[in-house]
């Protein structure tokens, strides 16, 4: 008879050993997700700062061209996004004045 209540002892040991650990791994889980979405955003304000440097750079080095020489194609490409600032400014006019 002790054999056995050793038995069932050890497996309710086991038993809470596990439970214990399953607790502490869903905790580290939560932990890791919200860690994870951190990092996901990061990410994501990283590329939108990247793509606004990038369009900075291109003004730039289109600003640069512009001032040694005359028209060239820079110059085009600078008058073509000019143009389409002005578009999307006039929509949203529109869509305030609505």
């Amino acid at each position: 008879m002790d054999a056995i209540h050793q038995q069932i002892k050890e497996v309710g040991e086991q038993a809470e050993y596990l439970f214990k650990r399953i607790s502490d791994l869903m905790d580290e889980n939560k932990k890791l997700k919200s860690r994870l979405g951190k990092l996901e955003s990061q990410v994501q304000e990283n590329a939108v700062e990247t793509k606004s440097l990038k369009e900075k750079g291109e003004t730039i080095e289109l600003a640069k061209s512009l001032n040694s020489s005359g028209p060239t194609e820079a110059s085009e490409e600078l008058k073509k996004r000019i143009n389409r600032y002005i578009r999307e400014i006039d929509q949203c006019l529109k869509l305030i004045n609505e």
